[in-house]
């Protein structure tokens, strides 16, 4: 398919193909793919083979697995300009390990991961510009990993708000939670009516001011070291 040069600009702005000229880019858009996913549409099943990557365009994917008892576990949420499923072409399994559904009207890139080694193969300056953009995503990942792992449920909400208004904040100390409640509760691994009491009682301690999925910060230095 033909690729608009804003898909370009939003690529070159990601870890995987900033490191890529316009050619080598070119080159690896000949195999990729637009897909269009409605709410609630799967786009793969765990043990499917895994052959492909996907980038965000618009919308929200979310990663799930499904519990002997029949409930979902949500392992991550995705949004615009981010990747998924990319570590497995660089490991051993061949094998989506999870399942992957749109949380809402998505649109993906979807884009070879065999195509993508033969270009890391080809150009070891690429590979090598590749690892280091690599090292400092992962030490951003490493810092959310121990979020997720705090033993306390309030300072995990706290660290998400700052997180959100340090990425989308207005300037003004606002910000637009991006998806709902409950899915950010499973993203926390908290219960989603402890998320509720969490929420309210930040808003009687007049941190926050709440207004459906606006979140107005009342004291910033309040919130930073709320417990």
């Amino acid at each position: 398919m033909k690729f608009e040069t804003i898909h370009k600009q939003v690529l070159h702005k990601h870890h995987l193909f900033a490191p890529m000229d316009d050619e080598q880019l070119e080159t690896l858009l000949k195999t990729a793919h637009l897909l269009n996913l409605e709410k609630g549409q799967h786009l793969f099943s765990q043990g499917e083979q895994a052959e492909r990557f996907y980038f965000v365009v618009s919308g929200k994917m979310k990663l799930l697995r499904l519990l002997p008892d029949g409930t979902e576990k949500i392992i991550e949420l995705f949004k615009a300009n981010q990747t998924f499923a990319e570590a497995l072409m660089f490991l051993a399994a061949s094998k989506y390990p999870v399942n992957a559904q749109a949380v809402e009207s998505t649109t993906l890139f979807s884009f070879s991961n065999i195509e993508y080694k033969k270009m890391l193969l080809a150009d070891s300056n690429l590979a090598i510009e590749l690892l280091g953009d690599l090292s400092i995503h992962l030490h951003k990942r490493i810092r959310e990993i121990e979020m997720l792992s705090l033993k306390n449920s309030t300072i995990r909400v706290v660290r998400y708000f700052l997180a959100l208004l340090d990425q989308e904040g207005d300037g003004e100390h606002s910000l637009e939670l991006p998806v709902a409640k409950r899915l950010i509760a499973a993203q926390l691994a908290i219960q989603p009516e402890t998320l509720s009491r969490i929420f309210n009682r930040m808003k009687e301690d007049g941190i926050v001011e709440i207004d459906g999925r606006k979140i107005t910060v009342a004291d910033l230095g309040r919130l930073e070291h709320y417990e």
